[in-house]
């Protein structure tokens, strides 16, 4: 089988597009558990109309973690806090 490097460029191409819209994402996720965890700061930055969207989008973002949570979280930036996981 000899491999297409035309359509395999093309292929290449795209990446950085769906690389972008997963880091919008779990930005997104990352905001919504601070909320949810409740850090002021975040949420001191955020319109009612952005809690309102995030919220919305809540289900959707929760359910894309479960799936793939190694887009979300880098492992060496995970750190032991009392027996939790936590990020830093």
């Amino acid at each position: 089988m000899e491999l297409d490097k035309e359509l395999l460029m093309r292929n290449l191409e795209m990446l950085p597009e769906v690389d972008e819209e997963m880091q919008n994402r779990s930005s997104m996720l990352r905001r919504l558990l601070l909320v949810i965890a409740g850090d002021q700061r975040v949420i001191g930055e955020m319109t009612l109309s952005d809690l309102g969207e995030l919220f919305s989008m809540s289900t959707f973002l929760l359910e894309m973690y479960v799936k793939i949570p190694a887009h979300h979280f880098k492992e060496e930036r995970l750190k032991d806090y009392m027996g939790c996981r936590r990020a830093v």
